[in-house]
């Protein structure tokens, strides 16, 4: 599997029980909620979808599988707002 990271142009903040994201770059930004503030250390480090599942899972106390599709889409809407840097070509 291959390793998520932010894209250098992305900054985020806390404010309140949120982190709000911003491309610097496009002045797009988005909040994310609970458990997306539970993922975004890890996505910080770069990590793997499997960690950040791992994570939700273990913070919330429930199966892996009960989470995989919500992490699925956050990952995939933080790829379609180029939040992340694209993997290298093996």
């Amino acid at each position: 599997m291959s390793k998520l990271r932010l894209a250098p142009n992305i900054v985020s903040r806390p404010v309140g029980d949120e982190i709000v994201v911003l491309d610097i770059r496009t002045s797009t930004y988005m909040a994310v909620g609970e458990s997306g503030t539970v993922m975004w250390p890890l996505l910080q480090a770069g990590c793997e979808e499997a960690d950040l599942v791992r994570v939700i899972a273990t913070t919330y106390s429930v199966e892996e599988a009960r989470v995989r599709d919500d992490v699925r889409a956050f990952v995939a809407e933080l790829g379609r707002r180029n939040f992340l840097v694209e993997p290298a070509a093996p």
